[in-house]
């Protein structure tokens, strides 16, 4: 992956073995060679700066690629280098019904490199953003500012950035009730790819094989609703980490925080203080990125350490303090095998093979483990799932003393842990250890659902 560090080594020593002249960056933009382009604009000498008047460049390939337009650019020559000057707003459009106006009045932008590579530097910039989009006549607002913005970019191969802050915020129309928040503290991102990707038109073929990695060293989220009475829902961490990557087939995606703290606040709520803490949360998934011939692999792998609830929510279902109250833990590893039938309109997936890898999860005394894994018949209806066959196995440690535990709430209904009791006594069977029951579920082939050896159903 490359670092922002490593972009300005490449700008320092392409700048140093070849220039970029104004006039080299206007005509590669006139003629379309690279993912700038001009769509208008005139260009005037004036003393020795190049000064483009009604400026409308294309971001990218496509007619529905995005537009900057400016009233006006300067591209001054300096020492081998070409110092892009605009006015201190300008407007970008994208799509349909987006549109965004960007201020920054001290915006410092040098291209170097040769001129048939440029590459695009920002340094040191605070930068702001309004952007309004419409859609089906309703529109959404959204601004975003940076703060000590840093970033190298080279059109062709990917870019670095790097702001002490970044926030961004979005609310809908002006009598809608809801808005959502992201602000990153100590914002670290690199890209490899080619940019013109992302607006690229799938008829051009351009693949789209890339790389992104993106590191916080703190990050909050947060959306208010007030449907019934405004109510703040907030997520906030500490070190925070993304990395995704792809290919013209698969997609890969690992995503972790730690120190993240979840909070609900509002007159609506019966609570003061309603948090959940977790010590780490982890998410990784990969899966093929398009419908493919021949059957692909997918993944996905979930984590959750010490999850604990706030003292409210505790006081709310448990004053009494019966219940264990160590942290809550999570962890899913599940696999399988997708296949698609590429002559439907569009091409219908079906599941193979599914792996349920690793379940664990323990949280108010008990723990429940499960592994197994069953193989799909192919279906009879293309998009609708095969009969499976295989094995599922669970254990489950600690769940009559739970029970025991809960029936002296007076949170909890007792009918309810009846019907728990019963479902322990009917799907379960004691296993090796005290307090211990297990469950035993196959997929007969001949279409037996079969619990602990007793049948109970059986598939279509």
């Amino acid at each position: 992956m490359r670092s922002i560090s490593t972009f300005a080594l490449v700008l320092a020593g392409t700048a140093a073995s070849a220039d970029i002249a104004p006039d080299d960056l206007w005509q590669r933009w006139t003629t379309g060679a690279g993912a700038i382009s001009v769509v208008e604009g005139t260009a005037r000498e004036e003393d020795g700066t190049l000064v483009v008047e009604g400026a409308v460049l294309r971001l990218g390939r496509g007619e529905t690629a995005p537009r900057l337009a400016a009233s006006t650019l300067r591209l001054v020559p300096v020492e081998g280098t070409t110092r892009i000057v605009p006015p201190e707003s300008w407007t970008v459009t994208g799509g349909e019904g987006v549109e965004a106006r960007v201020t920054a009045p001290e915006l410092d932008l040098v291209v170097g490199g040769a001129p048939d590579a440029p590459v695009y530097r920002v340094e040191e910039a605070a930068l702001g953003a309004t952007a309004t989009v419409s859609d089906a006549g309703s529109s959404t607002g959204l601004t975003l500012t940076a703060e000590d913005l840093l970033a190298e970019i080279d059109p062709a191969t990917g870019l670095g950035l790097t702001a002490a802050a970044l926030d961004l915020r979005a609310v809908p129309a002006a009598d809608a009730p809801e808005s959502v928040s992201v602000a990153y503290e100590g914002l670290h991102l690199s890209f490899e790819g080619p940019l013109a990707a992302f607006s690229a038109p799938a008829t051009e073929g351009v693949p789209f094989a890339m790389s992104l990695e993106a590191e916080a060293g703190r990050h909050v989220a947060s959306a208010v609703s007030d449907q019934t009475g405004p109510i703040t829902a907030t997520v906030a961490s500490g070190p925070v980490r993304t990395s995704v990557s792809s290919s013209e087939v698969r997609v890969d995606a690992l995503s972790s925080m730690s120190g993240v703290t979840l909070t609900a606040e509002g007159p609506a709520l019966p609570l003061t203080d309603a948090r959940v803490e977790i010590a780490a949360l982890s998410l990784g998934v990969s899966s093929p990125a398009a419908p493919v011939e021949g059957p692909e692999p997918v993944s996905v792998d979930l984590g959750l350490a010490g999850v604990s609830p706030g003292e409210q929510i505790w006081q709310l279902f448990d004053p009494e303090g019966a219940l264990p109250r160590d942290p809550a833990e999570l962890r899913l590893s599940a696999s399988g095998v997708l296949s698609w039938d590429m002559a439907a309109d569009p091409p219908a997936p079906a599941l193979e093979r599914a792996q349920l890898e690793t379940l664990r999860l323990s949280a108010l005394g008990a723990a429940l483990t499960g592994q197994g894994g069953v193989q799909f018949n192919p279906p009879a209806t293309p998009g609708t799932p095969g009969r499976p066959l295989g094995a599922l196995g669970f254990t489950l440690e600690g769940a009559n003393a739970l029970l025991d535990r809960l029936s002296g709430l007076s949170s909890v209904p007792q009918g309810q842990l009846l019907g728990l009791r019963m479902g322990l006594g009917l799907f379960t069977r004691p296993g090796e250890g005290e307090d211990t029951v297990t469950t035993e579920i196959e997929f007969a082939p001949d279409g037996a659902i079969v619990v602990n050896g007793t049948m109970i159903g059986r598939q279509p």
